[in-house]
């Protein structure tokens, strides 16, 4: 990712990610008839229910602070690399789990 990192909301989520290829098979090609509803209630991310035409997809992103406290507690965006590979070894051991 280039730039200022920028958090998703329910309003920015469809157009951010409208064009992505492994959302829009599985949700729907017209993200302007996507529902978007943020779930998460926890510390550090933020997760979205996405339902579309063809289907629905959970979309987490992690924030570069801890969520409660904002900026003044910093974290590294690279533990999301981390957990991506940790979801996409259980996703092969335990296929529709994930």
């Amino acid at each position: 990712m280039t730039g200022k990192f920028e958090a998703l909301s329910v309003e920015t989520l469809p157009k951010r990610l409208g064009e992505t290829a492994a959302l829009t098979e599985r949700i729907g090609d017209d993200a302007s008839h996507w529902k978007v509803r943020e779930v998460g209630d926890g510390n550090l991310n933020l997760v979205f229910i996405v339902e579309g035409d063809q289907g629905a997809a959970v979309v987490k992103q992690a924030l570069p602070y801890v969520r409660l406290v904002g900026d003044s507690w910093p974290l590294p965006l690279k533990r999301s690399f981390f957990e991506y590979h940790a979801l996409t070894r259980q996703e092969r051991r335990a296929p529709g789990s994930v």
